[in-house]
């Protein structure tokens, strides 16, 4: 049965046997040996001046052999580490941290600085570890040569491209797609792939479907200029007060459309020459003189060659 026996600098916590005893002791200075535990294994001393020193109070564990003391605050706290592989001259928790804050390179959170110095030797695996993935992923977002993904591999089972990195495959894919740009790239048979491919077959038919139904805006070239082919589509025309001219090339493929129209009408003339006939009468020339005159041309083939026919005159644009 456990008592609590009053002392004047203290309690003890009594029990059937001194080595269960507890004591909690207080004093003006440092404890050492038994300052009261009357025989109990286990000790608290709580030192009255600790404001004055470092220490603000001590236990025992050995009936007062020794005292370990545990400061409030700064330096002189004593808890104590095992450090089995002996990794610090110390054994407590504060020289610890000191240690491992000179090892580190920083004395704050803010400026840990993990260098080759600061961690472990060159030849050290760890150390190599902590290098490799540095390199591989510390530069993964600068673009300066040589970091980003110049540093980033691809596997390419198929061996596509030369290059082994993100950086040479879309160079690579830049120089066959024929732009250096996303407004720039040209997907035509000689960037893409070759004539006969099956690939370019595909969006070679693609390009023609999508150009007979319902084609493109073609901007007006101008005076002087020539006409574009390449697609079906609109050519609005801004005539200006002169005597203008344009050429038009034959057409690109079969079924392919141009409606052409007088969108801005100035004092002047707008005649566009075609390179063929553009109807049976084997007019080439349609010349442009009234807003809205429009005519639209499709493709059609004549002697085994591509030509541009009149399927609507609208306005009645002068044809010779």
């Amino acid at each position: 049965m456990s008592l609590f026996r009053i002392r004047n600098n203290g309690v003890l916590v009594d029990a059937d046997s001194p080595a269960q005893r507890v004591a909690l002791i207080s004093g003006q200075g440092a404890p050492s040996g038994d300052p009261g535990l009357e025989g109990a294994t286990y000790g608290i001393y709580f030192r009255e001046n600790a404001s004055a020193a470092n220490a603000a109070f001590y236990i025992t564990l050995n009936s007062g052999t020794a005292w370990t003391a545990f400061a409030a605050t700064g330096a002189g706290g004593a808890l104590t580490i095992t450090d089995t592989p002996t990794y610090f001259t110390t054994d407590t928790v504060d020289g610890a941290l000191d240690a491992i804050g000179v090892q580190i390179g920083g004395d704050t959170d803010a400026t840990f600085n993990f260098t080759e110095a600061n961690v472990v030797a060159d030849n050290d695996a760890v150390y190599a570890a902590l290098e490799k993935l540095d390199l591989k992923f510390g530069d993964l977002a600068s673009t300066a040569p040589g970091e980003g993904a110049n540093g980033v591999a691809v596997e390419d089972a198929a061996a596509y491209y030369a290059g082994a990195t993100v950086e040479a495959v879309l160079t690579a894919l830049g120089v066959q797609i024929g732009g250096t740009s996303d407004v720039a790239y040209a997907f035509t048979a000689q960037n893409v792939v070759a004539d006969n491919d099956a690939i370019y077959a595909a969006i070679d038919k693609l390009d023609k479907e999508w150009g007979k139904r319902g084609g493109f805006a073609i901007a007006d070239p101008g005076d002087g200029n020539p006409i574009p082919v390449t697609k079906s589509g609109l050519v609005a025309l801004n005539i200006g007060a002169g005597v203008e001219t344009n050429t038009l090339a034959i057409p690109t493929f079969i079924g392919q459309k141009l409606t052409i129209v007088s969108d801005v009408q100035g004092a002047g003339t707008r005649a566009i020459t075609a390179a063929s006939a553009i109807n049976v009468a084997t007019n080439t020339v349609m010349t442009f003189a009234t807003l809205r005159q429009n005519v639209t041309l499709e493709a059609i083939q004549v002697g085994g060659v591509l030509a541009w026919e009149v399927v609507n005159n609208n306005g009645s644009v002068s044809l010779s």
